[in-house]
């Protein structure tokens, strides 16, 4: 067994003195051997287990999207992803948050933003359940369908230049 890894070694040109030293240690005949000092252990982590804590893959950051001059940020599943959004937040001076009655976020939903005189501002396909938007100051409407539960809700915001229109849109399921 060790001939055929270290040649394995050789072939891939990973030689060195501590490769060599790691590989002239034996595999343990049994489980209760695994714990001795220099031993490779007798069974590996599944990849469920592997997978937890921190050898999981980060999440990509958010993107800024631009629909005409409106600047929106969409996400927020994930720790990541949140601390992204409460970093950049406060350049956002509108803030919907999408969930169920229940608490649960809600990601599927359809919103529309529309300015005072009803021209559409702002469509995002499946928002939620943060999205952040940077919109001109003024009164809008804002309006959401959520597939899961076929329910819409619609509520009114005014935005200023100066602080954060917050509204909360929570569906039935």
């Amino acid at each position: 067994m060790r001939y055929v890894a270290m040649s394995a070694l050789l072939v891939l040109g990973l030689t060195s003195a501590a490769v060599a030293e790691d590989m002239s240690r034996e595999w343990p005949a049994s489980p209760a051997q695994a714990n001795r000092p220099g031993m490779i252990p007798a069974s590996l982590p599944t990849d469920a287990q592997a997978m937890q804590g921190a050898g999981a893959i980060p999440a990509l950051p958010l993107e800024v999207q631009h629909q005409g001059d409106i600047a929106y940020i969409n996400g927020g599943i994930g720790d990541e992803e949140e601390a992204q959004l409460k970093d950049t937040g406060k350049s956002y001076n509108l803030h919907l948050l999408i969930s169920a009655v229940t608490g649960e976020y809600v990601s599927d939903t359809h919103v529309r933003v529309l300015d005072s005189k009803g021209n559409e501002v702002l469509s995002v396909d499946n928002a939620g359940p943060y999205l952040y938007a940077k919109l001109p100051p003024g009164r809008y409407t804002v309006e959401a369908a959520n597939a899961t539960s076929g329910t819409a809700k619609k509520a009114t915001v005014s935005v200023s230049d100066k602080g954060i229109a917050r509204e909360h849109l929570a569906f039935n399921e």
